[in-house]
């Protein structure tokens, strides 16, 4: 309502085609890699590394491209300069990338390592994406009372990394302590998330919230496409080579014959009851000691899953660390208003407020920088 004096198919035209393109087919190619590794093809097969290699220079390409090609860029330059703006943009993506990761990984270790009943693994795995919405919405009503806003990034970006590295000391024997775990650590998670949110606004002029807030959702959605990818890369292949391991031994040990152990993994692939009762010697104590090793084999799986964690959340804390103070911004001051009686007054509205509006532009910049 603000950007006035085009026509809708004037906007359409005017879009980056080609950064959308481009975006688009680097993180495709990226994330296939990362998907493939280790399941599919081996790491260092040529489809893997080709994917990798190729999605990555090609995302590289698209900020040379942003910067040179087209009149209006899906990505302006000129944001991913602006040092305050990316910090703020690195700790929303962390957030985000423990957010997403553990929407994926967690109901599974729940269901795995916890209950095998339906009703319960619900209870249990709302938990983690629970303890992240109950964050933003204490972060939203604490945000502006409690001040500090550089210090409650820093101390929740710790926080978070501490606590959700604990929980790769989750077993099947540790259900109530791993909970507690995922609810506190997603709890300021929730934290990171929306305090960049909240505080963009102030590192770029009035005129281009709209534009850094769209910047941050899409590079935050890449990012946590990314760490579902890795995160579950890591659990499948840790998993796959655990079981390898420690199943045998355990099954072998229960009296189930050598000889029936290719029947073995043949039926655990199919995944049934009856595929299971198939295999010569099976038996209750051979069923009992699987399921003790597939636990502990997916335990294994989830603790490196976990400390992978340490590695994201550390660059969130680093982020932190370089956010400036924006609590003298947070006044009840409206730079822009929307809603006006009808166009002509927008626009007058628009050209009486341009002076007012560049030096509050300033006057947000040189306080962003103090």
């Amino acid at each position: 309502m603000l950007h006035m004096g085009k026509t809708k198919w004037q906007k359409i035209k005017a879009l980056d085609f080609g950064g959308i393109f481009i975006f688009m087919a680097g993180e495709v190619l990226f994330l296939l890699g990362i998907n493939w590794g280790g399941q599919l093809y081996p790491w260092k097969s040529a489809q893997v590394i080709v994917c990798i290699v190729l999605g990555f220079f090609i995302i590289v390409a698209l900020v040379f491209y942003e910067a040179f090609v087209p009149a209006d860029p899906l990505i302006p330059v000129s944001l991913l300069r602006n040092v305050q703006f990316m910090m703020f943009v690195v700790c929303a993506c962390i957030g985000g990338m423990i957010y997403y990761a553990l929407g994926i990984v967690w109901p599974q270790t729940v269901a795995t390592l916890f209950t095998t009943d339906l009703i319960h693994q619900g209870w249990l795995s709302v938990s983690a994406t629970g303890g992240n919405q109950l964050g933003n919405i204490c972060c939203g009503l604490a945000f502006a009372p409690i001040g500090h806003v550089r210090y409650q990034l820093i101390i929740a970006a710790i926080c978070m990394t501490a606590f959700v590295a604990s929980l790769a000391s989750t077993t099947q024997h540790s259900q109530s302590r791993s909970i507690a775990l995922s609810i506190v650590g997603t709890w300021f998670a929730g934290f990171v998330e929306v305090i960049p949110i909240v505080s963009i606004p102030f590192t770029t002029a009035p005129e281009d919230i709209g534009l850094a807030i769209g910047v941050m959702g899409a590079i935050r959605a890449s990012a946590g496409a990314i760490a579902t990818a890795v995160y579950v890369s890591i659990l499948n292949n840790r998993d796959t080579t655990l079981s390898a391991k420690l199943i045998p031994a355990a099954v072998l040990e229960a009296g189930l014959p050598a000889s029936s152990l290719p029947a073995l993994f043949k039926a655990i692939a199919a995944g049934t009851a009856d595929a299971l009762a198939a295999v010569p010697g099976f038996n209750a104590a051979v069923g009992a000691a699987l399921t003790l090793a597939e636990k502990n084999a997916f335990s294994g799986a989830i603790k490196t899953v976990f400390l992978a964690t340490i590695s994201f959340g550390m660059c969130g804390v680093i982020a932190s660390l370089f956010v400036k103070n924006i609590d003298h911004l947070l006044t009840g001051d409206v730079v822009r208003k929307l809603h006006r009686r009808n166009v002509r007054e927008i626009h007058e509205a628009v050209v009486d407020d341009e002076g007012e509006v560049e030096g509050r532009e300033k006057g947000a910049g040189a306080g962003v920088e103090a």
